[in-house]
């Protein structure tokens, strides 16, 4: 070869489009396989059962809808990505293998155009294929690429990320179509996710740190040219606050899951340091990505006040670290101040951590911080690593590699799942079918890409990079196997995460499903006893880990079931059922014993009442029955509206109050239920049951504190020996931050209590965890 077409194929290579190329292959090839995927955790709720993607009507009314109706207790809303999805379903319904491609192609784009943005932001060519690669590589982004509903977090990223490309080019000369396109840039990245509309907060950083790096001038003036910018961000902020306006009067808000964000009741203390252990783990995850999971909210990033915890050690290294980074590249007016800058945008903000209102912290949260934090340390990485030959082919090396590592490992991967016996409280392992050629082929590929690159004369930097991503993609590749369908993913996270709590609940109900359902469990009894007591294992760890579930406890009472023991059975079924919105398992289960009609027999009594008061709309007696039943259904908004007519007609009565502030429990309307419960009390101010249950109420609500003492103190001398007026004073000392006040309230209520019953364990879980926290 010449050395003239030598110099020409080397400065092809040096150039941003080879490596923004050769990382949007590498996500391809990564990634491109989930075609074979199924839907697994939210992809669920959000894409196969709902029923509003189907209709072409939704195509107008998603822009103002809730993007998951069963999900999130806040209204949430993100219209372009649920755009997105509904187009699917009217083009090709619901075919998964689609959507994945679809998120394929995406994070493919994704990963150029973050190449492209190092490559420009530096001005260091090899920093494209640095970061580009790193990106599409990295194992954290399993759970955007290979999950559906990731594409939330991809179409944000995109559209945030071609936004500061573009910044970095127009920033000089400004025209109105420019300025309306980083508009609608921003606006579009707002409507695929929330934290989208922080792409404004992002070119301020950016800018700030581009004015500190070239000498500009900070005056004020000198930002007045930006004001047509400053006009396009309050046109999407109006527009933003217009659309969250009419999301809210279009759907109701509920009450937040503590499960699903552990520090909503939490003191100040655990409020400050939690934030750090989340940076902690954040980045153990950047640097280190082992043992990933699905979800990182239940017991993994349990609130800690603890400033030992080795989390919250590392974390508090990370903010130390970020801000000599800044002062550093501040006085040297290094590239990376801009990223740096950035990444308290992208991480802070987004995980609630600024705000200290609490989190569900989860590795999709990480895609921007991921792209930030490589970006700064390249800029941060000495000029002289470029001089040396970069062999410009590695990006090229590493995608023929994984090409070949991954056609095979698709070819020769056969996972399986199989039942461990009792031993262990887990009682699955996840086994792949490896032997020594896999192993041969990495060690083969791994030595050759060094091999290769030590001929090129590439140096330590061009060695590095290949083996990184080589190893980033093998790791992304197995890890992304986990998400090929539901049962996998469980499996995987409850051998891997026992910890969780969440995870072993769903496992405890399959498994006591299968026992109870599936023919060949059920027909044969030794079989089906085994089966239940692994049921009732996982269930035992997950309400250890994490009280507040339901499923674990719809397991418990089909194994009591399954044993013979119906009273135990229909107390964990009405534990179970506690806060459900529609028909559970322990609604299913209490059914079977008896307790409860079938589904399909209230379904039918309340349309036959419902037409016999259509014509004698003053029969106070079919109406309560008729509010009975939707209570019983579960529709507590139905319910709660026949309550109502029968007590403004003066029908009053201690049995109808009760049923009547249930149903406006379950329905979230906690003030009306309030009224009721005093109400309750002029008609019976002996009786300790609404004194109790009113007391609960306020404490939930955190309103009438002052009287609640007083009203538990009267329910206990009316009824020493019950237990809930002694949880409830627990639950209140625990709001008022006396830990040792709430356990020996919690104490006082195991004495009250029977330990064969279901009811017992409940206390005592909840007494444990309060140990756990003290501790």
């Amino acid at each position: 070869m010449s050395e003239r077409s030598a110099t020409h194929r080397q400065h092809w290579l040096r150039g941003p489009a080879a490596g923004a190329i050769a990382s949007a292959v590498v996500a391809l090839v990564l990634f491109g396989p989930s075609f074979t995927f199924d839907f697994v955790y939210d992809d669920h709720g959000v894409v196969k059962t709902d029923e509003r993607l189907s209709e072409p009507s939704f195509g107008f009314e998603l822009w103002v809808a809730q993007w998951w109706v069963e999900g999130a207790a806040e209204p949430v809303s993100r219209p372009l990505t649920t755009f997105t999805f509904w187009t699917q379903v009217q083009l090709h319904g619901r075919q998964p293998a689609v959507y994945h491609l679809v998120n394929a192609v995406l994070w493919a784009l994704l990963s150029a155009m973050v190449a492209l943005l190092a490559g420009r932001w530096t001005e260091r060519w090899w920093s494209v294929w640095v970061v580009g690669l790193l990106f599409a590589a990295h194992p954290i982004h399993v759970e955007v690429a290979a999950n559906v509903v990731g594409r939330a977090e991809i179409l944000a990223a995109l559209f945030s990320v071609i936004a500061l490309r573009l910044w970095l080019s127009w920033r000089e000369r400004l025209t109105w179509r420019r300025v309306a396109a980083l508009g609608v840039l921003i606006l579009a990245a707002g409507l695929s996710k929330e934290h989208g509309y922080l792409t404004a907060a992002l070119l301020a950083a950016m800018e700030l740190g581009l004015r500190v790096r070239h000498g500009e001038s900070m005056r004020g003036r000198t930002w007045v040219r930006y004001w047509p910018v400053g006009l396009a961000i309050v046109v999407v902020a109006m527009l933003a606050v217009g659309q969250r306006i009419a999301l809210y009067q279009n759907v109701e808000t509920g009450k937040t899951a503590e499960i699903d964000n552990p520090l909503h009741w939490s003191p100040t203390s655990e409020r400050v340091v939690t934030p750090l252990k989340i940076i902690g783990k954040a980045a153990q995850l950047l640097a280190a990505p082992v043992v990933q999971s699905p979800d990182y909210s239940p017991r993994i990033l349990m609130p800690t006040h603890r400033f030992d915890d080795p989390l919250v050690l590392a974390g508090l290294a990370v903010v130390g670290g970020w801000i000599v980074g800044v002062v550093y590249a501040w006085r040297r007016r290094s590239p990376a101040l801009g990223p740096l800058l950035c990444l308290v945008v992208v991480w802070f903000v987004p995980s609630n951590t600024l705000a200290l209102i609490g989190t569900i912290f989860g590795e999709r949260l990480l895609t921007m911080t991921s792209m930030m934090a490589p970006l700064a340390l390249v800029a941060l990485a000495p000029e002289r690593i470029g001089r040396h030959p970069f062999v410009l082919g590695a990006g090229m090396v590493c995608v023929a590699l994984l090409l070949g590592f991954v056609a095979f490992v698709w070819i020769t991967w056969e996972p399986m799942m199989i039942l461990d016996g009792a031993e262990e409280n887990v009682g699955y392992k996840v086994l792949a079918g490896w032997d020594w050629r896999q192993i041969l082929l990495g060690l083969v590929c791994v030595a050759g890409c060094g091999l290769w690159l030590a001929i090129q004369r590439g140096g330590a930097a061009a060695v590095l990079l290949g083996l990184a991503v080589f190893s980033a993609g093998w790791a992304t590749n197995f890890y992304s196997l986990v998400w090929r369908h539901g049962d996998a993913l469980m499996v995987y996270t409850v051998t891997t995460h026992p910890e969780g709590g969440r995870f072993m609940g769903f496992q405890s109900m399959q498994l006591a499903r299968m026992a109870m359902y599936k023919s060949e469990i059920a027909d044969d009894p030794e079989l089906q006893t085994t089966y239940m007591d692994l049921a009732e294992q996982h269930a035992l760890v997950a309400l250890e880990q994490w009280p507040r579930q339901d499923r674990p406890y719809a397991a418990l009472g089909m194994v009591a079931e399954h044993r013979g023991d119906y009273e135990a059975a229909r107390e964990y079924y009405r534990l179970s059922g506690r806060g459900q919105r529609k028909w559970s398992a322990g609604d299913y289960g209490l059914a079977r014993l008896g307790e409860l009609d079938e589904l399909e027999t209230l379904k039918a009594r309340a349309e036959a009442l419902s037409a016999e008061l259509d014509e004698r709309p003053e029969d106070h007696a079919a109406r309560r029955q008729l509010a009975q039943v939707y209570l019983q259904l579960r529709e507590f908004e139905e319910a709660a509206i026949e309550y109502k007519r029968v007590v403004d007609a003066g029908v009053v009565d201690a049995r109808l109050l009760n049923l009547y502030a249930e149903a406006l429990m379950e329905n979230g309307q906690f003030s009306e239920a309030m009224e009721v419960y005093l109400l309750w009390l002029k008609l019976e101010p002996n009786n300790w049951v609404p004194l109790t249950d009113a007391s609960f109420i306020a404490i939930g609500m955190m309103a009438h504190l002052e009287k609640v003492e007083g009203w538990l103190r009267r329910a206990m001398a009316i009824s020493p020996g019950s237990a809930e007026p002694w949880v409830a004073l627990g639950q209140l000392y625990r709001l008022n931050d006396r830990p040792d006040d709430a356990m020996l309230a919690y104490r006082e209520a195991l004495r009250r209590s029977d330990p064969s019953e279901p009811k017992y364990r409940h206390y005592r879980l909840e007494l444990e965890e309060l140990i756990r926290r003290g501790k």
